[in-house]
């Protein structure tokens, strides 16, 4: 038996691969990770594509109470779905790692997400630097110096800062663009190493394979003032290169 995880893309369910679908097909059993990201698609709409059943998976199922589904994948095909790419910016290594520990297969199908289309809007993949999550409020007693001085480091080496925002499906809440804008600033009042201007460009890409995707260049003291959809991913913009530029000018909603 194996124990499948299947990235279902970057966000509408037809964005799924072939060979995700005939696994999904060959499956017994399909658990859908549901905390991580937000997708299009509902799940009544994804039961639909796909023609089975799905049993929706909490971060206590996965994290905790994951020898239940190891269990299952003893005796079972069990396939685990995630919007986006199964690997990124989650804690699935441990389930696999235990399943392999466990003399379970596991075999792994890939798929797009928000972080690669980034490349797609004329960033270069050879300037990126260490990647950063955005925390909401709620989850912290006080202001991250680590971030801070990630995006010091990135600027002291010419690189971009990709800020994911960080996301708790279970309580309803998604950091907005302009609340994490805003929460750099405080970074930098409560630092002040003059690391985060208001002055800096930012890339901000909204809805990202939606239909209703935009993509928003400018400064953060005016970015920071809109009210962008979400969820949304934002990258801080070291030196640009020329083609970097032209490209965020020709696709940006707006420029400020």
């Amino acid at each position: 038996m194996t124990l499948y995880f299947v990235g279902l893309g970057i966000a509408n369910i037809k964005d799924i691969s072939i060979r995700g679908l005939e696994v999904i097909k060959n499956s017994d059993i399909i658990f859908l990770e549901n905390y991580t990201n937000l997708f299009e698609s509902s799940i009544e709409e994804i039961e639909k594509f796909i023609e089975k059943k799905i049993f929706v998976l909490n971060r206590y199922d996965l994290e905790e109470n994951y020898k239940r589904i190891l269990e299952i994948a003893k005796e079972k095909n069990v396939c685990i779905l995630t919007f986006g790419e199964p690997f990124f910016a989650t804690t699935h290594i441990f389930l696999k790692n235990e399943a392999i520990k466990n003399n379970i297969k596991v075999e792994i199908i890939h798929s797009s997400c928000s972080f690669c289309s980034i490349f797609s809007f004329g960033i270069s993949c050879y300037k990126i630097g260490k990647i950063i999550t955005i925390p909401l409020k709620s989850k912290i007693s006080e202001l991250p110096k680590s971030i801070y001085n990630y995006i010091k480091i990135n600027k002291e080496n010419k690189l971009h800062t990709i800020c994911l925002l960080d996301i708790d499906v279970e309580k309803n809440e998604i950091l907005k663009p302009k609340d994490a804008l805003n929460f750099l600033i405080e970074l930098e009042h409560e630092f002040k190493e003059n690391v985060i201007n208001e002055d800096d460009l930012v890339l901000i890409a909204s809805k990202v394979g939606f239909k209703d995707e935009k993509v928003y260049f400018g400064k953060i003291k005016r970015l920071k003032e809109l009210e962008i959809e979400i969820p949304s991913i934002i990258v801080l913009l070291s030196q640009l290169s020329s083609i970097e530029k032209e490209s965020l000018e020709l696709i940006s909603e707006k420029y400020f």
